[in-house]
């Protein structure tokens, strides 16, 4: 079994300021796929959820959703990510 790092790109980590080590966002992997050439995709999804984040114009306020597409190379490193989603209130 192959262990894969948790993928964030780095403009989720600087706009909405998300800090790694805190408990306030959530990663899940929906699925994961190996191609024959021994690429693996990874369908996943980032979220925060904060009560206090209503009306707030801070970025590092406010809630978000993305789903992340990602693929590994054969080496287990990260070759490509494409992100969609939204920063609400």
């Amino acid at each position: 079994m192959t262990l894969l790092p948790i993928t964030v790109p780095a403009s989720l980590l600087s706009i909405p300021r998300l800090a790694p080590e805190s408990g306030e966002w959530g990663f899940r992997a929906d699925h994961a796929v190996a191609t024959a050439a021994g690429e693996t995709y990874v369908l996943s999804g980032l979220r925060r959820y904060r009560g206090q984040a209503v009306d707030s114009a801070d970025p590092a306020e406010q809630n978000f959703g993305y789903r992340l597409i990602t693929r590994y190379g054969t080496d287990g490193a990260l070759a490509m990510y494409v992100s969609s989603g939204a920063v609400s209130s």
